[in-house]
């Protein structure tokens, strides 16, 4: 999986990016019942052993992951928020939303045709 990043910069010129690996749900779901979130089957949890990832600001950008059959990225996730030992830290996870989860509200908000739907 990877997820695009501002890079901790207001505008950067280059959209960065980073690969993440998708631990344990389990894990995740307790690191974050320490504070009092739930994580839910609506949820992605993500981080890296490296010390990047997704930042402030950063929220609403795509978590993706190149399909093996086309070799196209698909985008799977949407970053919601970070740990709370802050971003960057390797193995500090990072939380996404499950596209697929939405797929009905999004088919009907954009339509099948793809086209804007304003509601």
């Amino acid at each position: 999986m990877r997820a695009t990043s501002n890079g901790n910069q207001e505008a950067p010129e280059v959209l960065m990016t980073t690969d993440l690996t998708v631990p344990v749900k389990v894990g995740c779901k307790f690191f974050f019942a320490l504070i009092g979130i739930t994580i839910t089957d609506r949820h992605i949890c993500a981080n890296s052993y490296r010390p990047t990832g997704v930042c402030y600001g950063d929220s609403g950008g795509p978590a993706v992951y190149d399909d093996p059959i086309s070799g196209k990225p698909v985008a799977i996730g949407v970053a919601s928020f970070i740990s709370f030992v802050g971003c960057g830290r390797p193995l500090a996870p990072s939380v996404y939303t499950r596209i697929v989860s939405y797929i009905d509200w999004l088919t009907e908000t954009v339509g099948e045709d793809n086209q804007i739907c304003f509601i």
